[in-house]
């Protein structure tokens, strides 16, 4: 959920896992103004609504969405995996790719998330890492059976084995 004030009125952006259609929106757009909120405008994964969100009617937002099968994202990360998300769906169904889509994807999903480009890197750089140190776990390991293999049944090095090496 991100809140902008202005001078004049203040809106609530709120960030809506499993929106995929158009018929996913109408039916956000119906449930928000149900609960007598202002709706000024809904995307795929976001609602924008007038006034703040908090305390009572943030937890009537969150049971009318999650009744709906949707969810309301309160979590940084999740939020950027969400909008990249979007920004690819919004890629596949455009006629771009009709088109044979000649940039770069990356560039595509930096324009896409124009605020939050660098959040979007950050994310892919912490995917990278996590994989680093998943191969880097799997090969300790690998090494650790490799040298159990070595050993006979009861730890010590069979003769054959120790002749060899």
């Amino acid at each position: 959920m991100t809140k902008k004030s202005t001078p004049h009125s203040s809106t609530t952006t709120l960030h809506i896992r499993n929106m995929v259609c158009n018929r996913c929106i109408k039916v956000v757009g119906e449930e928000l103004k149900n609960l007598g909120l202002d709706v000024r405008s809904l995307s795929l994964g976001e609602a924008v609504v007038g006034g703040e969100v908090q305390g009572a009617l943030l937890e009537s937002v969150k049971r009318a969405l999650e009744q709906n099968g949707f969810e309301l994202i309160e979590d940084r990360r999740i939020k950027t995996i969400e909008r990249i998300k979007q920004a690819i769906l919004k890629l596949v169904r455009s006629e771009a790719l009709e088109t044979e889509f000649s940039g770069k994807y990356s560039e595509y999903l930096a324009r896409e998330l124009s605020p939050q480009p660098a959040a979007a890197s950050q994310y892919r750089r912490e995917c990278h890492r996590a994989r680093d140190r998943q191969r880097r776990d799997l090969g300790r390991e690998r090494q650790r059976e490799k040298q159990r293999s070595r050993a006979s049944p009861d730890g010590k090095w069979s003769a054959a084995k120790a002749i060899i090496f």
